[in-house]
């Protein structure tokens, strides 16, 4: 992702709003960070066929490699 990568907490929190349902408005909000990052973590996770859920399992290297 072009840009500042974000904090392994904000991506640990944008991941576990995903999991629970919230939209992406909300999320970026919540996190700080815009509309179109919270839908490139979605994009990518999906892309790939991992579930949020299973993406909160992983320990942070593996989240950070993921992305």
């Amino acid at each position: 992702m072009a840009g500042k990568r974000k904090d392994m907490k904000d991506v640990k929190a944008l991941i576990a709003l995903l999991n629970q349902g919230y939209g992406s408005k909300h999320i970026a909000k919540v996190v700080g960070c815009s509309k179109n990052t919270v839908k490139t973590y979605k994009r990518a996770a999906e892309s790939k066929g991992v579930s949020f859920a299973e993406l909160l399992k992983l320990e942070d290297a593996q989240i950070e490699q993921f992305f």
